[in-house]
């Protein structure tokens, strides 16, 4: 019988018997008037030591597995709360960036109206600039013609 390997002598389990090929059960037509072998009996595979540790394996792969689980559906739970957060992100933005596209569009319009009044107040300005320039000659005549009342307004009080 070979020798047990040293995981199998730990763990307290004892090998299994090889057979050999003669130890082999024969073949029926072989067997002819022989007797029938005895059944071969064996010793426990596992002491009271290995029940323990394998059950003990047991529980804790019983309690893994339920972990695992658990932090499956957590995970799950996370992703699903991430997608929907996600979309609603996608959403805000979306409303965001309509409500942006409306106020740049409000004010590109507002600021080619303002552009347009700019422009003709700056035309009204230019032509009020032309027409000061003139008034210096204007006001040089009204002076003098003022000068020309005052003075026909002295001969007249004189003649009174």
């Amino acid at each position: 019988m070979p020798e047990p390997d040293g995981d199998a002598k730990a763990a307290g389990i004892e090998p299994l018997p090889v057979s050999s090929k003669a130890d082999a059960p024969e073949d029926s037509s072989d067997r002819g008037d022989k007797e029938p072998q005895a059944a071969v009996q064996f010793g426990p595979i596992l002491d009271s030591d290995s029940e323990k540790t394998l059950q003990s394996a047991d529980v804790l792969l019983d309690s893994l597995t339920a972990d695992a689980l658990a932090l499956a559906h957590s995970f799950q739970a996370r992703i699903v709360a991430l997608q929907q957060t996600v979309r609603d992100a996608g959403d805000c933005t979306l409303e965001h960036l309509l409500v942006y596209d409306t106020a740049v569009e409000l004010l590109q319009h507002a600021s080619r109206d303002m552009t347009c009044k700019g422009n003709e107040l700056i035309g009204t300005a230019v032509r009020l600039s032309r027409e000061l320039r003139n008034i210096d000659k204007v006001a040089e005549r009204v002076r003098g013609i003022r000068q020309q009342l005052v003075a026909l307004e002295a001969q007249i009080d004189k003649i009174k």
